[in-house]
């Protein structure tokens, strides 16, 4: 079920949202188990929703629930260091080894037969929706409780909410247990946080659907020349090139917002996902940007254990290319998925080797920017294509020397006014201008007009949520990239 679907949007959310409000809130009068009520209604809420998509994969969620609830409470029962540190391999060994089988079987048998001349078969395995996301949150679970950060949880049913909550079951971000414990136990959902919820959600649901999904129709129809073998003209390689940059993350993005809005209309306060990371002045900084529940994940559970920086130059740089490399396979079981993780580890050992001085003068940050959004975007012709050999003929597309098929002459028909229209919004907001000019008009207007500035605010986020809805009603489809990993 597609957040963006209208089963989703007009049954199943609404139905949620009642339901738990008026459960939290006889919660707020005394009603006795009336939390716990409610915690069993987003349980069943979760399996309904991740079932509609995933129908039998849902036993494989059930069964991480099950082995990471029985793991943390054995973790914290244990005694010895021994006892718990062999506790704690079960746990990551466990765990990996589901997301192995499920996602890496078949690009671990076709590797093999590469690279040996084997002849091994290859597994037809379905990737589980999600899997990517909910086995690193029971992964950071039983890590937490291990190094004494956090308290297992006794409930059953709590932590099978915590890990399964589906508004980031499928693709984030990354919530901790941390995060939402006190929530589980006691939580209010003021008039305050509906509202302001409802306002990330509605923003989340014009991002993906009016700015991600219009780039995507030009982007996936340039791709799928490439694939076939058709240079493009460099002008429509280009466009098609920005279009992905936005779409990807204006799709992820939209998710994060989406789901970070539900979560607070459910009492919840999840992490931020984003940060205007096409804004940054470094690879390093793209990271403290982009998808920073994953990366934060990274930091915590393997790059600082791995030594992190607090060793010599030359193990810091590898423990970097250890985890973009593991990053880029997070992402997928290919190969080009890989070489992009191995290009961003690159450049953050390049960083590290030969640091860029970035001064405050406005040229060298702009310099800086222009350097590490065109490492960005050159990676993303490596995320974005099936072959080594697509990418190299995008590539060549964009600096003019590839030939041009004829057939191409159908993306003049997808370069219309409105898909320019969009590129400009989607990078005028991806830059923070917008974002600036609204800190400032608050700063100007907040305390002298602020129902005039609450009211244009709501009337941008409605007005982009309704043109959105337009679009779905429309027959507008175009799944969450973020789905598949």
């Amino acid at each position: 079920m597609l957040f963006t679907s209208l089963t989703f949007l007009t049954v199943f959310l609404p139905s949620v949202l009642a339901v738990s409000w008026a459960l939290t809130w006889a919660a707020h009068c005394g009603v006795r188990h009336a939390l716990r009520t409610a915690n069993v209604v987003l349980l069943l809420a979760s399996a309904i929703f991740y079932f509609w998509g995933e129908g039998k994969g849902i036993l494989i969620l059930l069964g991480s629930i099950a082995a990471n609830y029985l793991l943390g409470l054995a973790l914290e029962r244990a005694d010895g260091r021994a006892w718990r540190r062999s506790l704690l391999a079960v746990a990551i060994i466990s765990n990996l080894s589901a997301l192995g089988m499920f996602k890496y079987a078949a690009f671990g048998a076709r590797c093999a037969n590469g690279v040996f001349g084997l002849s091994l078969h290859v597994p037809a395995i379905a990737l589980p929706l999600g899997i990517s996301f909910y086995t690193f949150q029971a992964m950071s679970y039983v890590i937490d409780i291990y190094r004494g950060d956090i308290k297992a949880q006794r409930s059953l049913m709590d932590f099978a909410c915590y890990i399964s909550m589906f508004p980031q079951l499928v693709a984030g971000p990354i919530v901790r247990y941390s995060d939402i414990a006190e929530a589980l136990k006691c939580r209010d959902i003021g008039l305050c946080a509906v509202a302001s919820g409802m306002r990330r959600f509605l923003v989340g649901l014009a991002r993906k659907v009016v700015i991600a999904n219009v780039a995507a129709d030009f982007a996936d129809c340039a791709w799928k020349m490439v694939s076939a073998g058709q240079g493009l003209p460099a002008a429509y390689a280009w466009l098609a090139l920005v279009c992905y940059t936005l779409q990807i993350y204006f799709d992820f993005s939209g998710y994060s917002d989406m789901a970070i809005g539900i979560g607070r209309m459910l009492g919840f306060e999840f992490p931020e996902n984003f940060n205007y990371p096409y804004v940054s002045k470094s690879i390093r900084e793209f990271w403290r940007r982009w998808h920073i529940t994953l990366s934060n994940w990274f930091r915590d559970y393997l790059y600082i254990p791995l030594g992190g920086s607090r060793c010599s130059v030359a193990r810091a740089c590898l423990n970097g290319l250890i985890v973009f490399t593991l990053c880029g396979l997070w992402h997928g079981a290919s190969v080009m998925f890989l070489l992009w993780g191995l290009w961003h580890g690159l450049f953050i050992i390049t960083e590290r080797l030969c640091p860029w001085r970035l001064g405050d003068s406005l040229g060298v940050a702009l310099l800086g920017r222009i350097r590490t959004l065109a490492t960005v975007m050159i990676g993303w012709i490596l995320f974005r294509s099936e072959s080594l050999s697509e990418a190299r003929l995008f590539v060549k597309s964009l600096l003019g020397s590839a030939v041009v098929a004829p057939q191409t002459k159908t993306l003049a028909i997808e370069a219309n006014p409105l898909l320019l229209s969009v590129v400009a919004i989607g990078a005028l907001l991806a830059s923070g201008a917008a974002a600036c000019a609204r800190k400032k008009m608050r700063a100007m207007f907040a305390s002298r007009f602020p129902a005039a500035l609450n009211a244009t605010e709501w009337t941008v986020a409605t007005v982009g949520a309704l043109v959105a809805l337009l679009l779905v009603s429309g027959g507008s489809y175009n799944p969450f990239i973020y789905f598949r990993f």
